[in-house]
């Protein structure tokens, strides 16, 4: 099976998170130690306001694996690896405001929900995550053998931030 996440998707969705939240969690035990009470509101604010934008940004990203004969994609999730058939994928998309994540849409939702996102290997400092295999793959498995793609049809190509 060939690896399409990234080596730095466990830093990623594990290291980097906990990391900003532990600081965070020090610097609010030191403003109750110190009893500076508006420091400590302002704290918890931030602290709830950055865990719930990693849960959706950073802690839901996948590791996945793309099984070119049977055309499957296998997807880590928790301790399970779960199968979605490239027949299920409806579209790849790159989030506005994060180029270097793509994020699969389902035409048939599973246990990962109608989506799931990742880090795409090849993904460096903000250049736009090589999505085109996928791709690829998706028009390959849906098209008919009466349809005739223009170039113009497929999704654009991707260019550098």
């Amino acid at each position: 099976m060939e690896k399409l996440h990234s080596e730095t998707t466990f830093i990623w969705k594990y290291v980097f998170p906990w990391t900003i939240i532990g600081g965070l969690a020090i610097f609010f035990f030191m403003s109750i130690y110190m009893l500076i009470f508006p420091l400590t509101i302002v704290l918890i604010i931030i602290g709830v306001f950055l865990i719930a934008i990693f849960r959706n940004m950073l802690l839901n990203l996948k590791f996945v694996y793309l099984d070119r004969p049977n055309k499957q994609l296998v997807v880590k999730h928790s301790s399970n690896k779960i199968i979605v058939p490239i027949s299920n994928i409806k579209r790849i998309e790159k989030l506005v405001f994060s180029q270097t994540q793509l994020t699969v849409k389902l035409k048939k939702p599973n246990e990962l929900g109608s989506d799931f996102t990742f880090i795409p290997k090849g993904t460096i400092l903000g250049w736009c995550p090589p999505e085109n295999v996928l791709n690829e793959l998706i028009n390959k498995q849906n098209s008919r053998p009466s349809d005739h793609r223009r170039d113009s049809d497929n999704p654009p190509s991707c260019t550098p931030v």
